[in-house]
Formats: C-alpha cells, structure tokens, sequence
C-alpha cells in the first residue's frame, strides 16, 4: 500500500470534523505561529500545541478559503489565535514566487499533489503487521482453502511460481492472501482465547478452477508452504479515515503480545491489546498504557506489633483493610509490611486495526519502556 496514500486518507477525517465541546489543555510554549515541515505528522503539531493531543479536533478550525481546507501541507503557517476567549489554530498558505522546480502556494488554489498533505501518524510505522496480518477464530483458519503443494520442480512456492489449493469452491474471488496460522492470543485474566494470528506470508491469483486449483504467487514475504491458508484478499484496510480519540466508555485491557517478540515496547511500535470491537474499540481510539506500581517495604511500620487503629499514628499509616492484614501478617513473620505503590504511566497506544476481541495498537507516546501484562485504560 502506497505511504502516502495512507497519509491522505488517515489525515482527511481528523481535520473534517467540527469543534468539540468541552476545554482543552494547552502545551506549555504552544506556538504562536509554526511553519509545517516536510516530515511533520499530525500527531506531532497536535503535540506542539496540547497535552493530549487526541483532542486536536477541538482546536482546528479549517480554512475556507484555500482549495483542500481539511488537510495541512508543508509550507503551510498554522497560527493560535482566541475565539471567544477558546484556543483555535488555523492554517494559512503562503505565495511564494515562481521558480523551476517550486510549488506555487495561494489563498484560493494549490497546484501540489494531494499526495503531499501530512499524515496523521508515521507511515513507516504502519507495517505489513498490522495491515495484512489477521486474527481469526481456529475454525475460520482450518476451515479456509489450503495449499496442497506448490509447483512439479519446487518444494516451496515464490513469487512467480505456481501453486496448488483445494476447498476453492467460489471461483468468483480471484486474488488471495497467502497465511500461515501464528501464536494464540489468550485474556491474561481468564485464559480465554481470543483468537489466532494470521501471518501473512504472501498473495496469490487464481489461474484455474478446480480440484485442485491452480494459483500463480504475484508476492511473498516468505516461502509458501502445504498447509499454509488462502483468503480472500482485503482491499486496504485503512481506507476508511479515523480520528485519533478517547474511547466512549471507560474500559481497562492488557498488552498480551508485542510485534516481533521483543520483550520491551517504544516508540511506534505496534502492540497487542485484550479489547477489542466487541468492548466497543474503534480506530483511532487512544488508550493510556500503566505500568503496575513497584512493591517496597515500609520500614517504618514497627516490627512484631499488630496496628492500633485507636492510635492516630496507626490510624495515620493503616488506612485500608489489606493495610491492616499485610502489618499483621509481616509482624507475625517478624517482618515490615510490603506497600504496592501507585501504577505509573508509561505512555499511550491508538488502535490501529481492531478485531472483535483483541486489537493491534501503536505506541505514540512513551515515557519509558512499555512490557507485556502492562495495563491499557482510557486516559
């Protein structure tokens, strides 16, 4: 898929929409007047100007009088102004003069392929991962047609090279995804299956119906193997454009799985979370990653004494029954009692690609290194 194809479809939306009610935080030092930049991304000038910057949409006001008014372009000046006593940036073209090889800028027309305008996020960040991978249940995975074997002279299918499927029974999908079934995804509370990884490993044409039928592999990431699945090719994914934003609702979830395996997460890295459509995720939805507090001991807690909470002293320091029965406990043991302190955040995710239980997010901002069991809640 074409990057900045991805550009000017993710950013179309989140410029359109109208001022949202309700107040917004501005950054310390927000710019009074910022040029945008070749390399710029939405999210960054939203962060320039907000704390939170899913609320961009509060703040934008789109520019009437400029061809393509919902969608920012390097080169145009965005300015901070007050309407109402609200906070408001608007974005201005500039004229510059005619030269060989520059792109003439003016209030009413822009004579720049549309292909330039800023995208809402990194493109690079949005990997083959999280645009071709799918999560299936098992029974739609095994159920799917299959590779019976690939061509006479090869063990293995490529790029170019035929291929064999059965259970191609409608012969009216012609292109494929090629998949190989990946790691379960499990709900870390319950132990629920939430669905299995599709990794893509390439895609196919139909060249004859039958039994079986014969494919031709237009491209591969790896090597087509028997038993890999066929599925019928999705058009692209994120077409359809989407606003960074908080969830609805309040809801709580886990990263269950990281791309790739690594053991620690940073920035624009894609992530797998416990929640998905069916908890009423949608793209662009913007969750608040926790990572659970350190565990220390209080040593100030005296030693072999049960809490006396007619004491204010201990009334003070117990304030909570498992305060009370971790003293009682840790003095029984002849030791002070240990104290969870508060979880910290650690950064924030946006859905990317949601499926009906889990979902594929990226980190957009981060504080730290994120891990596996970290917590997502709505901020």
């Amino acid at each position: 898929m074409d990057s900045t194809r991805i550009g000017s479809v993710l950013l179309t939306l989140a410029l359109a929409l109208p001022l949202a009610a309700g107040a917004v935080d501005l950054a310390p030092g927000a710019p009074e007047r910022y040029t945008v930049k070749r390399g710029d991304t939405l999210w960054d000038i939203a962060g320039h100007y907000l704390r939170e910057p899913w609320h961009w949409p509060k703040i934008w006001r789109a520019n009437p009088q400029v061809r393509d008014p919902d969608r920012i372009y390097p080169g145009d000046v965005l300015t901070l102004e007050y309407v109402d006593g609200k906070p408001v940036v608007r974005a201005h073209r500039v004229q510059h003069a005619r030269r060989p090889g520059v792109v003439k800028l003016s209030p009413g027309v822009r004579e720049t392929p549309i292909e330039r305008a800023i995208p809402l996020i990194p493109v690079d960040a949005i990997g083959p991962f999280i645009t071709e991978s799918r999560v299936l249940e098992f029974d739609d995975l095994t159920s799917a047609p299959y590779v019976l074997a690939a061509g006479r002279e090869h063990l293995v299918g490529t790029a170019g090279h035929a291929i064999f499927a059965r259970r191609l029974a409608d012969t009216s999908v012609e292109r494929f995804g090629i998949y190989r079934q990946g790691p379960e995804y499990r709900s870390p509370g319950t132990e629920e299956v939430l669905g299995y990884q599709a990794i893509h490993v390439g895609n196919a044409v139909l060249q004859e119906a039958g039994d079986p039928a014969t494919l031709t592999v237009t491209r591969s990431t790896s090597e087509v193997q028997p038993g890999d699945r066929l599925l019928p090719l999705e058009d692209d994914v994120l077409r359809e454009p989407f606003l960074p934003r908080a969830p609805d609702q309040e809801l709580t979830g886990t990263i269950i799985s990281v791309v790739d395996g690594v053991s620690q997460v940073g920035l624009h890295q894609a992530v797998v979370i416990d929640r998905g459509t069916r908890d009423g995720l949608q793209p662009g939805h913007v969750l608040a990653v926790y990572q659970k507090g350190e565990v220390v001991t209080d040593q100030f807690v005296p030693m072999h004494r049960v809490p006396d909470l007619d004491n204010p002293e201990d009334a003070a320091k117990f304030t909570t029954p498992l305060d009370i029965f971790s003293a009682t406990i840790a003095n029984a043991m002849g030791g002070h009692p240990e104290v969870e302190l508060p979880a910290r955040r650690a950064g924030v995710v946006m859905v990317v690609r949601p499926f009906e239980r889990v979902s594929y997010a990226l980190v957009m901002e981060a504080t730290g290194a994120m891990h596996v069991s970290d917590t997502v809640a709505t901020p």
